[in-house]
């Protein structure tokens, strides 16, 4: 009768035990599910262990004391003399220049009464006697007759000209390359004119001027 009971007892236990699992897992599943579901899980992290304590720095040496420099010794530079320089050989003499050539004599300036300018380019000159108005250019050699009433020659290509610039009364005097005569022309403001008559006529008046240049 003892063992029935025990034996009883024993079956039951078994079953509250197997149900106690059965329910324990069943609940389980269903956590995990529902974890699932939800997409979260529970994840346990181990505690970390404690982190020794770091040992004390030790104190660092005090840095000796740099030594002081010795002094330095005193400098004596004893450079060589430097050698004398030669003496430079003395320049040659320069050349003496050859003495330059004597100017041509320059034409007498005419003994005009009003203020007179001049100019000349080798054997072409101007003058103009600016009180009179009375202006003479020349190119080339020109030689008076001895009574200094005429041009006797002139130069080849050379002329003679001489002008009243108020008037514009003109007198051109040139070589005639074929015959060697002296010709006379006679201009008014640029206009040719016979040189007989009104011509001679002026040039006499003029002649003076003339003479004072070339005589």
């Amino acid at each position: 009768m003892i063992k029935s009971k025990h034996k009883l007892l024993s079956l039951l236990f078994a079953a509250f035990m197997f149900i106690s699992l059965f329910s324990v897992n069943a609940q389980d599943k269903k956590d995990d599910r529902s974890r699932r579901d939800r997409g979260t899980y529970h994840i346990v992290i181990p505690s970390v262990p404690p982190v020794p304590p770091i040992p004390p720095i030790p104190a660092i040496p005090p840095v000796p004391a740099i030594p002081a420099m010795p002094p330095m010794p005193a400098m004596d530079f004893n450079f060589p003399s430097l050698p004398s320089l030669p003496s430079l050989p003395s320049l040659p003499s320069l050349p003496s220049l050859p003495s330059l050539p004597d100017m041509p004599d320059m034409p007498e300036w005419a003994d005009f009464d009003g203020f007179t300018s001049f100019s000349g380019n080798g054997d072409h000159f101007q003058v103009f006697d600016s009180k009179s108005g009375i202006l003479i250019e020349s190119s080339g050699r020109v030689r008076l007759n001895e009574d200094n009433t005429a041009i006797e020659s002139l130069a080849n290509d050379g002329y003679v000209m001489i002008m009243d610039k108020d008037t514009r009364k003109e007198v051109y005097i040139e070589r005639d390359q074929e015959t060697d005569e002296i010709v006379y022309s006679y201009y008014i403001k640029g206009r040719m004119l016979p040189f007989e008559g009104e011509g001679e006529k002026w040039l006499k008046s003029v002649w003076d001027k003339l003479v004072e240049v070339y005589k």
